[in-house]
């Protein structure tokens, strides 16, 4: 056996490093995700099972460790100086010959980092690199990361910027040195600009053919998709100015100025007035609302390329209703998230309504959605996984989408998925939507109103017939693939592999090698942690109910101890004034009429009976030790001084710290105010207020994060009194 495993590495050396990748990328994972999806819709048993196999499954295979002669490669790369790229000493491996392109994109997800990861996994002519930016709670870029999307997400480069850049530079010196030196040490020959969030307008002066693809209006609008208080056909100062004072879709109010927007656009616009950037819209209408905002672009060449899927379901099989004389009931799916911009509103005013005639399943709402799931005949699901769309479809048996968005979309992925699983789409007339859907034919156009919308689908439930007439033309489309859309970047540059070799320079081979070495260690050390993740979760399950044990324990114990230092400093009180009561005046001239009332409430005995037992004197029992209500006690614990105050800077810099803590902890900027809210202990009393309130500040002014705590704990006061 070993030497056969010698034969073969000599034979195919990179064998070790491909079994490794695939033990690491699991490439079986998506279809048993969509299995999970399938028993999770099925509910009953079949869900807690599944969730019980979670909770206990152990790591599946055993990946071994990379060998040493991989290594050398990965010491040093992580973090390096802007400005250079150390390039580590090592062998020469043959290179693929195929042209480097670069992406420059940022950190926050969505459909732009899906386009191109999905660009650069199904472009086989070319090979491509991401620049990213990360974004601070402060500044949009204060980090940039190299990696390789078509291969894995691993990081492979990463420079700390000295200088963050707040929302977008004009010119940058620290991130244009490290984009120099990656455009030098990789060869690259493409530049695509998917987004340019925390990066600098100097990309579009590199020298090499750059594309800038319009995914949405950044850096025209801060709002990323031109609303305010609706679509927006105009921008100028005074709107802008109210924007960032008011417009809670606007994420960079706090990192900008009206005034400092205005500049980058003036800049933004010449350099799109130049020859140097090409431009490519995914949709005719995303050019059209970018033109109207941007007039400088109404002259400007553009390409017409639409997206592709990366991984295209197959289309569902036609669901058949009941026989006989019922009638079952419409069933419609609203994928995607629901934020003010996708349709919230609608939402919102139909479902009530739409639940009358109809099941709807909310697919991917995010935490909006949980508002709506006390409703009857509406399931949420909040999240889902990559490859478990279909599947939640398929369990649901969906018979149309709703697409209710109100703000004009640039392309629409979650139209592209179900027109691909042929589940016909009734979406607003709007944007990519009016563009990409046949009205009646493969799917249904209306005004983005609520009462519209419930007409359309109270006619498609009375016609069904007209359902499946348009799923069977969906069928009959197949639906438009990433490797397609990669073919026409292709075309649209002309670009000929064997240019790739001529200007890579000497520096490109010794980083492929030194990227596939960080990547085998990076999978191996990535799969043992996933391993431990597993042995950690079933310790974690194993010692929840002895934290929560320990964790009564604790609050039991703390409740007892301060209800002995209450008793104790009572008891102190007490004391005080019987000592003081029995020193004084009164107490001595009083002593004996106590006495005799002490006789007289005795029972009757003989008097010397009562000298006798005392041995001569008369013993009274000292009186009750009285006890003070708890200010008193405080004042008297204090000295009747009460509480010292503290230097007032020193007050003023440990509240200006606990400030920024808790900004930090909840991940929002330094200049947002904070609103907390507590409620009952019991039933969270006042939540709904607090929401309303929270809405209503929302609408009009910017910067302002409302947090609800909930109950406090028992002891503790709540709006004046006891929790």
């Amino acid at each position: 056996m070993a030497a056969g495993a010698e034969a073969l590495r000599r034979l195919h050396p990179e064998y070790d490093g491909v079994v490794r990748t695939f033990i690491a990328a699991d490439p079986l994972r998506p279809l048993r995700d969509a299995v999970d999806a399938a028993r999770e819709a099925l509910g009953g048993a079949e869900a807690d099972a599944l969730r019980v196999e979670r909770a206990t499954e152990p790591a599946r295979g055993a990946m071994p460790p990379p060998t040493p002669r991989m290594l050398h490669s990965y010491a040093g790369m992580e973090r390096c100086p802007a400005g250079g790229l150390p390039l580590p000493v090592a062998g020469t491996p043959e290179t693929d010959g195929r042209p480097v392109w670069l992406h420059l994109l940022h950190g926050w997800g969505g459909g732009t980092e899906r386009w191109v990861r999905d660009m650069a996994t199904a472009d086989t002519q070319a090979r491509h690199l991401c620049l990213r930016s990360r974004t601070g709670r402060n500044d949009a870029g204060v980090r940039l990361e190299l990696l390789e999307p078509g291969v894995s997400d691993t990081v492979l480069l990463a420079w700390d910027l000295d200088e963050p850049i707040a929302f977008c530079a004009e010119h940058h010196a620290g991130w244009r040195a490290v984009f120099d030196a990656v455009l030098d040490a990789c060869g690259v020959q493409v530049v695509v600009v998917s987004s340019l969030i925390g990066h600098a307008l100097e990309v579009f002066g590199s020298g090499r053919p750059t594309l800038w693809v319009m995914h949405d209006l950044f850096p025209f609008c801060p709002a990323l998709f031109g609303w305010y208080d609706g679509a927006c056909t105009d921008c100028d100062g005074e709107r802008l100015r109210r924007c960032f004072a008011g417009n809670n879709l606007n994420v960079f109010w706090h990192q900008a100025s009206p005034q400092a927007w205005l500049v980058l656009r003036e800049a933004f616009a010449r350099v799109l007035a130049g020859p140097a950037v090409t431009v490519v819209a995914p949709s005719r209408s995303v050019l059209e609302r970018y033109r109207t905002l941007l007039p400088v672009l109404a002259d400007k060449p553009w390409h017409l390329v639409q997206h592709g899927l990366a991984l295209c379901p197959p289309p569902l099989t036609r669901r058949d209703g009941p026989t006989g004389a019922a009638v079952r009931r419409l069933r419609v799916v609203v994928p995607g998230r629901l934020l003010p911009h996708k349709g919230l509103g609608l939402v919102r005013e139909l479902l009530p309504a739409l639940a009358d005639f109809a099941d709807v399943l909310l697919l991917g709402s995010g935490d909006a959605g949980q508002a709506f799931a006390y409703l009857p005949h509406v399931r949420v699901v909040v999240e889902y996984g990559p490859m478990q769309m279909a599947a939640h479809v398929a369990a649901f048996g969906a018979d149309c989408a709703l697409l209710p968005a109100v703000l004009p979309e640039s392309f629409s992925y979650t139209l592209s998925e179900m027109q691909a699983l042929a589940v016909p789409a009734v979406a607003t007339a709007l944007g990519a939507f009016a563009e990409r859907i046949e009205d009646g034919v493969t799917g249904w156009l209306v005004p983005p109103e609520a009462s519209a919308i419930l007409d359309s689908l109270r006619e498609l439930a009375a016609a069904p017939q007209h359902l499946e007439a348009a799923a069977a033309e969906l069928r009959r489309r197949p639906a438009r693939t990433a490797a397609q859309m990669a073919a026409d970047y292709h075309v649209l540059l002309a670009v000929q592999p064997e240019l790739a070799s001529a200007q890579a320079g000497g520096g490109q081979t010794l980083l492929w090698q030194a990227f596939a070495g960080m990547r085998e260690a990076r999978d191996w050390l990535e799969f043992r942690t996933r391993e431990l993740d597993g042995v950690h979760r079933s310790w974690q399950v194993a010692d929840a109910g002895v934290r929560g044990h320990v964790d009564f324990l604790d609050g039991e114990l703390a409740a007892a101890r301060a209800e002995t230092e209450e008793l104790r400093q009572r008891l102190a009180c007490a004391e005080g004034e019987a000592r003081a009561l029995r020193t004084s005046t009164s107490w001595r001239l009083t002593a004996p009429l106590r006495a005799l009332v002490g006789l007289l409430r005795r029972p009757r005995i003989a008097p010397s009976d009562a000298i006798n037992a005392v041995g001569g004197r008369v013993v009274v029992s000292e009186p009750a030790a009285v006890g003070v209500p708890g200010g008193q006690m405080s004042e008297a614990a204090n000295g009747g001084n009460g509480s010292s105050r503290g230097n007032s800077e020193a007050v003023r810099l440990m509240r200006a710290e606990q400030r920024r803590v808790c900004r930090d902890a909840l991940g929002v900027p330094d200049a947002t105010r904070l609103v907390i809210g507590i409620g009952d202990s019991e039933v969270n009393d006042g939540l709904l207020d607090f929401a309303r309130a929270a809405e209503a500040v929302a609408a009009v002014r910017n910067g302002v994060v409302f947090v609800w705590l909930g109950g406090l704990a028992k002891g503790n006061s709540v709006k004046g009194r006891p929790a």
